[in-house]
């Protein structure tokens, strides 16, 4: 590859398009046709030897080239603003409060690194977290009533960036030592111990017990709670089991006393995204608040995200 013969427009079109996983929204957003921002990601293609980017269910997935990418793509572009605007964003000067609607289960194991490097880098900014059940993310966002969600699952939406930066996997918990369990978790033991579950209408949004009962197994249900962190304490306190992702599980085992077991029943993991408006997508404070959140992400959590993004 011979970096005199690039055309630096198609890596603008290369970031529009990481960030928004879709032809049709990342040609709004650079203000190009869709046939014309489809061509420069394809002479992007050529050039590279590389798709970047592949049919993933409604979007796009990016490749392992294009991860390798949008690092060093996007400091490039930085740099290349910096030098026409005279401008460097200096996080120190953020006065800004974002409004978040995140996963439970997220919130624990991202967010004491994530402030400790706000206080440290951007004291002047702070954050709002706000539930996932009872909003819809997508209208939130798309009304400008938050800054950036974690939804359980990303709608198609023009207006909408997502970035996927990992998956969850869901485990089964139960307090340490439960006398009706061995050193493994059987369908079986799993089926007749009682179970501690989200009530019907938050327990419908993850789909679990569709799949159970996909594959034969009627959950005995004991208890239902409308609040995730009271499975974790009651399970502890109790011989009741539960299904909870892994990663909530990991950040309280110790402090709750937990045995963490995989799932005796087929469970897929569920995909960690990271969605914000398309207005947003170069405003300085947001792309650095995305960027730092990625990289606390990369930098290593406990349980089963692992980082998709670039």
């Amino acid at each position: 590859m011979n970096i005199r013969n690039l055309d630096l427009n198609l890596l603008r079109v290369f970031d529009a398009v990481y960030a928004a996983r879709n032809i049709s929204r990342a040609a709004e957003h650079l203000g190009l046709s869709q046939p014309a921002t489809s061509h420069a990601l394809k002479r992007l293609r050529e050039h590279l030897g590389d798709p970047l980017f592949v049919r993933s269910g409604s979007g796009l997935a990016a490749t392992t080239r294009a991860e390798q990418l949008i690092g060093p793509v996007r400091e490039a572009l930085d740099a290349i603003r910096v030098a026409v605007e005279g401008v460097r964003f200096d996080p120190a000067s953020l006065q800004r409060k974002f409004r978040i609607v995140m996963h439970d289960p997220l919130e624990p194991v991202l967010m004491p690194p994530l402030i400790a490097r706000l206080m440290r880098e951007a004291p002047g900014a702070s954050l709002e977290l706000l539930p996932i059940y009872g909003l819809d993310a997508m209208d939130e966002l798309n009304n400008r009533r938050i800054d950036l969600a974690f939804p359980l699952y990303v709608a198609e939406h023009p207006q909408i960036c997502s970035a996927q930066f990992g998956t969850i996997e869901f485990v089964c918990i139960a307090r340490h030592g439960h006398p009706e369990i061995g050193a493994t978790l059987e369908r079986s033991d799993f089926d007749r111990l009682g179970h501690v579950v989200l009530i019907p209408s938050l327990r419908a949004k993850s789909g679990i017990e569709e799949i159970l009962v996909s594959q034969g197994c009627q959950r005995r249900t004991v208890v239902e709670v409308s609040k995730l962190w009271s499975v974790l304490t009651l399970v502890a306190a109790s011989d009741l089991i539960s299904i909870v992702p892994r990663m909530m599980a990991m950040s309280m085992q110790e402090k709750l006393g937990l045995d963490i077991f995989p799932m005796p029943y087929d469970m897929p993991r569920v995909s960690l995204s990271m969605s914000w408006h398309i207005s947003d997508e170069a405003d300085p404070g947001h792309a650095w608040l995305r960027r730092v959140i990625g990289e606390t992400i990369a930098a290593g959590m406990p349980g089963d995200a692992t980082s998709d993004a670039g």
